[in-house]
């Protein structure tokens, strides 16, 4: 019967998320980029992809304004884009810049997305020796972009990864092969890094220690999980199984649903035993909590989809074939020290509180935390799902003005604008947007405030129009904030963080004259000011 209930709850989950699924995010994470690095006598061609809305955001912050969606676009941008890797990326070869030239520029299918496929050509000495490739990404892209690049030596393949605070790698030695042990520990800082920043997993688990109870049943549910995302993790990085992220991501976010329901629906036990020798009767004596199917035998099967989720990150990194085992044998050891650690923890905390009478209702209030989560994330990934949390600003500093152009997702405006108008799932007309225009006026005048020589200055809309990128609709918006004296001192009080949402960032390019800055604004970073000289 428990069998024929869990069958019924999988059935029914696959049709939720199939139905819902077609709404889902894309597969492509923002900020996350690819390269492929040859070498030759003398010459290293360096070819990367970026996708399409990477560079657009980029041009924007950059000061410029070719939006790249489709093929004819990218090639109107090629001047602009080759132009832009000639100065971020850079070779040296045993001490000497290499000069680089790009080659060509095209479109290319990766993952099922559009990148832009450029080849860079770097031309060196004749005896290959020491080897530095520079990519300090942050300088154009995000913050928080990366690119995994696979660099095939002279003897040996290795993969290197760029990303925040790891802009320099030098390889030594190159002529050798390049062995694969001194990959391992980069595999093993990735899946721990993964564990802790994939914070449903996290839950996910968490609700598995709190519904768990006996250290036995817990080390039971915590293998089965370990053993089925082991299993898909090898299977999709090996490519013999795939499926989309717009259909894994809900079913992940379903799986802490299921798990915080079910902690829910169990009885409650007074304490979790630790003291199986006083208390094993009366565990005996209690009748088996209400579940479909047995515990690990769902986890298990949720464990299989976590574990596609988990292989997202090797897919993405294009492993070489002669060091995918290692990767991944190694990227799968650092998830697990990353589980045990959370495990480790959690625990131990619930075996301390066992002795009091609140335990129960506390198990309870956690679960329905867990609960509230993993129903939002639902939600998030299926009906209302858009690429990210973030919105991005191009600010202007000049002798009287401060002007603002903003790219803010249309689901972000959907609560503030007139019911009538619904930019997410349709274009807007132009006399829309102008209608429209009062409301963004007053918005931004309650969200972003502009102060100088004690004074704030009034913002005005001058334009407001929407962008299709990458399939979600943004509103692009440019206000401009008009000063009573020159600017000799300027505050930036940003709080449209705060507004959407603690999660919500805004990234703005600040130019004022030749400097420039990139800024992060966030519910809990608001402030921006530029002092006298």
């Amino acid at each position: 019967m428990r069998l024929c209930n869990a069958a019924r709850a999988w059935a029914a989950t696959a049709f939720v998320v199939g139905s819902l699924g077609a709404r889902a995010a894309q597969a492509h994470q923002p900020g996350v980029s690819l390269g492929e690095v040859r070498v030759d006598l003398g010459a290293l061609e360096w070819t990367v992809w970026i996708s399409y809305e990477d560079w657009t955001r980029a041009f924007f912050l950059q000061g410029n304004m070719p939006v790249i969606r489709s093929e004819s676009e990218l090639l109107a941008a090629r001047p602009e884009i080759e132009r832009a890797l000639i100065e971020l990326l850079s070779v040296e070869h045993a001490g000497h810049a290499c000069e680089g030239v790009a080659e060509d520029t095209r479109e290319a299918i990766r993952q099922d997305h559009p990148f832009a496929q450029t080849r860079l050509r770097f031309t060196c000495g004749q005896e290959w020796e020491s080897l530095t490739l520079h990519a300090p990404l942050a300088r154009y892209f995000l913050p928080q972009h990366r690119m995994f690049v696979t660099l095939h030596g002279v003897k040996g393949t290795s993969t290197l990864l760029f990303g925040p605070g790891q802009e320099d790698i030098t390889v030594r030695d190159f002529a050798a092969k390049i062995a694969i042990w001194p990959q391992v520990p980069k595999f093993i800082r990735l899946g721990i890094e993964h564990i802790f920043t994939g914070y449903d997993h996290v839950l996910f688990l968490i609700g598995l220690i709190l519904g768990a109870g006996r250290l036995r049943s817990l080390i039971t549910i915590v293998t089965s999980f370990t053993v089925a995302h082991t299993a898909t993790l090898a299977a999709a990085t090996l490519g013999y199984v795939s499926l989309p992220p717009r259909f894994v991501e809900p079913l992940i976010a379903l799986s802490i649903v299921y798990i915080a329901v079910e902690n829910l629906w169990r009885e409650p036990r007074k304490r979790l035993p630790h003291d199986a020798a006083i208390r094993g009767r009366e565990q005996r004596s209690q009748a088996p909590p209400p579940s479909w199917g047995k515990r690990w035998m769902v986890t298990f099967g949720f464990g299989l989809i976590h574990g596609l989720g988990f292989s997202s990150i090797l897919l993405s990194m294009n492993i070489p074939r002669s060091l995918i085992g290692a990767g991944l044998l190694s990227f799968n050891l650092g998830v697990e020290i990353g589980q045990v650690a959370i495990v480790a923890v959690v625990y131990p905390l619930l075996h301390t509180i066992a002795r009091f009478s609140w335990q129960p209702k506390l198990l309870r209030v956690a679960s329905a935390g867990i609960l509230v989560a993993g129903s939002i994330w639902l939600m998030e990934r299926t009906a209302f799902a858009h690429p990210e949390a973030t919105s991005y600003a191009r600010i202007e500093i000049t002798d009287k003005t401060v002007r603002i152009e903003s790219w803010i997702g249309s689901w972000e405006w959907q609560p503030y604008l007139p019911r009538e108008m619904d930019p997410t799932n349709r274009r807007l007309s132009e006399r829309e947007l102008v209608a429209g225009r009062s409301d963004v006026d007053r918005l931004f005048s309650e969200t972003i405030f502009v102060k100088s020589a004690g004074q704030y200055c009034p913002p005005k809309v001058e334009a407001l129009k929407q962008l299709d990128m990458g399939g979600h609709n943004y509103l692009a918006c440019t206000l401009v904030y008009t000063c009573r004296r020159p600017l000799a001192d300027v505050r930036l009080d940003v709080r449209l963080p705060r507004k959407f949402g603690g999660g919500h960032q805004m990234i703005a390019s600040i130019a004022k004259g030749k400097a420039k800055e990139r800024v992060v604004f966030t519910s809990s970073k608001e402030v921006w000011t530029l002092s006298p000289e």
